[in-house]
């Protein structure tokens, strides 16, 4: 099939400016032998000859069961999509997957049926268990915020070891941020900075000479895990490692002449 082949567009629904008299709303059923209902369309009495007793169908029928199906066949080709209807839902048995209605509070979200036979009331479903919005800003901000919401329940429950690994970041002066509500303990790793290295000046005979000083220590290691709370104020000082020919770092060193 075609674009093209795509049939006019109903406007307005068949014998719309019938009178009473020549269009009656067709019922689901009908107590009246020879009227039509939903539930019998047009009635056995009404195909059994006139002889026989029978009653000819009522043009009025005709007329009032085209109407209801091209009134919303002219919804459809208007492009609306229906709300959610308790009664409509409890008579067919529930939506089905994938079925589409429009939000009744905001017309610009549409809601995506997530199951078979659902019965329930996008209203009273926020956590969109059974039904899936679609559509304007505050319908994504709603499901980011449920997400956010759902990530915020996981990591409440995480240890300590994971939760550090989450919060992990090197830092070198000054403050840290805010622990994150979830966080109950830090994993703290201190590097020392290790020491600086040295010329030796020699004297003497060998005056002239300049022989290499030791290398500098190497800086401390620890770490520790300590019990936080989101109120804490973390704050890291980290100390300074000293420079090359620093007079601190340069231990006195002397050399002799061996004997011969």
């Amino acid at each position: 099939m075609k674009t093209s082949d795509l049939p006019e567009k109903i406007t307005v629904p068949f014998a719309q400016n019938a009178g009473l008299a020549y269009r009656r709303d067709i019922p689901l059923q009908s107590s009246d032998a020879g009227a039509a209902s939903f539930m019998l369309g047009f009635p056995a009495l009404t195909f059994q000859p006139t002889g026989a007793g029978g009653t000819p169908p009522d043009g009025r029928d005709m007329n009032g069961i085209l109407f209801a199906l091209s009134s919303i066949a002219r919804a459809w080709c208007a492009g609306t999509t229906m709300t959610f209807d308790a009664s409509f839902a409890h008579d067919v048995g529930g939506y089905p997957l994938g079925a589409v209605l429009r939000s009744t509070t905001d017309p610009t979200i549409l809601l995506i049926s997530q199951q078979d036979g659902n019965m329930t009331n996008p209203a009273t479903d926020p956590d969109g268990t059974y039904w899936r919005r679609i559509g304007n800003d505050e319908a994504l901000q709603h499901t980011l915020g449920a997400l956010s919401d759902r990530l915020d329940s996981r990591l409440s429950r995480l240890d300590g070891a994971s939760a550090n690994l989450l919060f992990a970041s090197l830092y070198q002066d000054g403050s840290m941020p805010a622990p994150p509500a979830w966080a109950t303990r830090l994993h703290v790793v201190a590097l020392g900075a290790g020491g600086g290295g040295a010329n030796c000046q020699a004297w003497g005979e060998f005056s002239n000479t300049n022989s290499s000083g030791g290398g500098g220590g190497a800086g401390a290691y620890a770490e520790g895990i300590f019990s936080i709370s989101p109120a804490d104020t973390l704050s890291v000082r980290v100390g300074r490692g000293a420079p090359q020919n620093s007079l601190a770092a340069i231990p006195y060193c002397s050399s002799t002449k061996l004997p011969s």
